[in-house]
């Protein structure tokens, strides 16, 4: 659950997971929809078109971590420096390209969250 004024940051990549391929749970046709339906702010994106993008798309996560970096209660900067620390320590081949999908997430949602405003003004 959200708390009021929360944001939920959606990857629309629509990946089944294991629950409904064994026919225990129906996907939702329209989860975005859904969700916005119970008054939940939603910006929703391609973070999968970003990550294949990058050459990647095990890149998804830190996408979507930069998406959501500005709605958090401490610095993007932060979450970001926690990301490339850890690339730089175990894999430093993959700081860079981490540093790039944490960027293109941040502006993807900000891109999105621009776009749902003006929208809402023009209603």
């Amino acid at each position: 659950m959200l708390r009021p004024g929360g944001v939920a940051m959606v990857n629309t990549i629509r990946l089944t997971p294991p629950v409904v391929s064994a026919g225990l749970f129906k996907y939702p046709e329209d989860p975005v929809a859904t969700m916005r339906a119970a008054g939940v702010t939603v910006y929703d994106f391609d973070a999968g078109a970003i990550a294949r993008g990058l050459g990647d798309l095990r890149l998804v996560n830190t996408v979507m971590l930069g998406a959501i970096a500005d709605y958090l209660p401490f610095p993007a900067e932060d979450l970001e420096e926690q990301i490339v620390g850890r690339f730089r320590a175990r894999k430093p081949a993959m700081v860079e390209v981490n540093r790039k999908a944490f960027d293109l997430g941040r502006q993807a949602a900000r891109e999105r969250a621009e776009g749902t405003r003006k929208l809402a003004a023009n209603q």
